[in-house]
């Protein structure tokens, strides 16, 4: 169990105040894993239990993050400060979709309800020039930053889409899905969030397949699809490389720095 320290208890009561809550009124404060990014805590008042997130950075696009968060399928952002990223959220009561895994037939419904959710023109998600500045900030140079200089890769078509699609992210609950973490929110190609979304659930080759032709008005070749999934381990991979130069030096970070290596050798033998 996790234990939170003197010094983190206090900074988790500063960011409170600043957002503008009584800090007083807490019962309990409780660290919740699965977050790389921020910090993410549990909050339970006499009154209510919220989500609070402590950024480490500014969000990349604090207004239509906030744009996003206003979904109905987001959760009921009580506070949000556009300046730091911090951000108070009303707890969502339901199990994560780590805890229950979905298969590919409802994983393609799932993004299709979302993807008809989202609306465009909020924002774009680049992944490409993402993952070139990623990279750059890294200092780092290897065989797939030269496969990402030399890909061809574009978006077939564009739809709101969430581009962080992880299992920690989506809350099961008995009337539908609500969507954790819109920082990255942005129109992008749907192939890329269904990749996003296949890998979180650590599908096998055959279920990636299986999720991407359940996806409404795509048609997607296999070249198209290996390359979309051959993107976003590069992404992820520079990412987590970005985050380690720059002081996110964590276990976890370095191990998806190697996972997302390895699962890309793996795709360049298909």
């Amino acid at each position: 169990m996790y234990i939170i320290t003197d010094e983190e208890r206090a900074k988790v009561d500063e960011v409170l105040s600043e957002l503008g809550f009584t800090v007083g009124g807490l019962e309990s404060v409780e660290y919740l894993s699965g977050g790389y990014s921020n910090r993410n805590y549990k909050l339970t008042s006499r009154k209510e239990t919220m989500v609070l997130r402590v950024s480490r950075t500014v969000a990349p696009r604090p207004s239509s993050e906030r744009a996003y968060l206003a979904l109905e399928v987001a959760p009921e952002v009580l506070a949000y400060d556009s300046s730091t990223g911090h951000m108070l959220t009303r707890w969502v009561e339901g199990a994560l979709l780590v805890q229950k895994p979905f298969s590919a037939r409802k994983a393609a419904e799932y993004l299709n309800d979302l993807h008809r959710t989202i609306p465009t023109g909020l924002a774009v998600h680049e992944p490409m020039q993402r993952s070139k500045e990623q990279f750059q900030r890294s200092g780092v140079t290897n065989h797939l930053l030269e496969h990402l200089l030399t890909s061809a890769w574009r978006p077939r078509q564009l739809c709101g889409c969430h581009n962080d699609l992880n299992p920690y992210n989506i809350v099961c609950r008995r009337d539908g899905f609500v969507t954790l973490d819109w920082e990255f929110a942005g129109d992008n190609d749907p192939v890329f969030d269904a990749v996003n979304l296949c890998y979180g659930l650590q599908f096998s080759d055959t279920e990636f397949r299986d999720c991407v032709t359940g996806i409404e008005n795509v048609d997607v070749d296999e070249a198209f699809l290996l390359e979309t999934r051959l993107l976003f381990q590069i992404r992820e991979h520079s990412w987590a490389l970005d985050q380690i130069a720059n002081g996110n030096d964590r276990p976890e970070i370095r191990q998806q720095a190697r996972n997302t290596e390895i699962e890309f050798d793996r795709l360049m033998q298909i």
